[in-house]
């Protein structure tokens, strides 16, 4: 694990040297996400649950940038499994290292009062670090460790301040069995700080 976030960190120090003649910024965000699981056949439903993220991340270039990132993210959604004998339902809450990389466009502009508004779209990756304790007998070891998402969504940024509504599409399954089909599926919102 320390591993891939040290490799992550290299790869966004080398493309920001690397765009030294382009605009750089860089970045702390913080926000919460609603997540769900699509339908899977070894389990008897599941609602969207209320988490967490935070992250830092650099953007490359003005009107066109790139933005990568590394965040810790916690998905939550409520399911219903049958165990054993009876139907058992419970929070089911993965925590994940996601690293983002997200290809944008400022739209609208206005330089006088600091502000535009962006649309952004990329793929993530994220690797699976904890699974919180519950009643549905899933544990880390239950759990896909490498996720890949494509993400899009729109920001507007005002002064130093960026706010960014981001829609999550996972395609890869969440769960490790063989029967398993479902993915994450999440809308976050996150307030973040340029430097």
């Amino acid at each position: 694990m320390k591993q891939f976030i040290l490799s992550v960190l290299f790869l966004i120090l080398c493309t920001a040297l690397q765009a030294q003649d382009q605009k750089l910024q860089f970045g702390a965000q913080a926000g919460v996400n609603l997540f769900d699981i699509s339908d899977d056949p070894n389990q008897l439903d599941s609602d969207i649950g209320l988490s967490w993220q935070a992250g830092v991340f650099a953007r490359i270039g003005d009107k066109y940038y790139v933005q990568p990132g590394i965040e810790l993210m916690s998905n939550k959604s409520k399911v219903e499994r049958e165990f054993l004998t009876e139907a058992v339902r419970d929070d089911l809450r993965i925590r994940y290292f996601r690293v983002p990389v997200m290809l944008g466009i400022k739209l609208a502009e206005n330089e006088g009062m600091h502000s535009a508004f962006r649309i952004q779209a990329g793929p993530s990756f994220s690797y699976a670090v904890k699974v919180k304790e519950n009643d549905l007998g899933y544990d880390l070891s239950d759990v896909r460790k490498s996720v890949f998402a494509l993400n899009g969504g729109i920001g507007f940024d005002f002064w130093a301040i960026s706010l960014d509504l981001v829609y999550h599409h996972g395609i890869s399954t969440i769960m490790k069995t063989g029967t398993s089909e479902g993915k994450g599926r999440a809308v976050s919102l996150s307030v973040g700080f340029r430097i």
